[in-house]
């Protein structure tokens, strides 16, 4: 059984030049999801806030879930990244493909307030097996 995080990240969209927050996850899944998961380089939100190794200033790299396509969300960015009020077509994606929210894991680390750096809250833990 494969345990995943998923998480709202804030995200500069270069292209768009907008900020957005968007769901990523710790590392790429098995099963459905993983057609949904891309590696995306994390730009810098700001000048004063780096996000880059300093040993060798290269870009940290993100899982971010795309759009699940077939539902009714649309995306508000030029990457199709999944954005936190589309949430409910994630959630309903995961039931049908084998994923369970890890409801007691995700309160627990939600009750130790474990702050994690680039900005990301915790949205819930997910549980797949094959």
């Amino acid at each position: 059984m494969q345990v995943y995080s998923l998480s709202i990240q804030p995200y500069y969209d270069n292209h768009d030049e907008q900020y957005i927050n968007i769901i990523t996850i710790n590392k790429r899944p098995l099963g459905a999801l993983a057609a949904y998961v891309t590696n995306i380089k994390y730009n810098r939100l700001s000048e004063y806030n780096d996000h880059f190794n300093n040993r060798r200033c290269t870009p940290l790299c993100v899982y971010a879930i795309k759009n699940i396509h077939g539902s009714s969300s649309c995306s508000m960015n030029s990457l199709d990244l999944l954005a936190p009020e589309n949430i409910d077509d994630l959630v309903a994606f995961l039931i049908e493909n084998n994923y369970t929210i890890d409801k007691e894991l995700t309160k627990i680390m939600n009750n130790d307030k474990i702050y994690v750096n680039n900005g990301r809250r915790l949205l819930f833990y997910i549980r797949y097996s094959e």
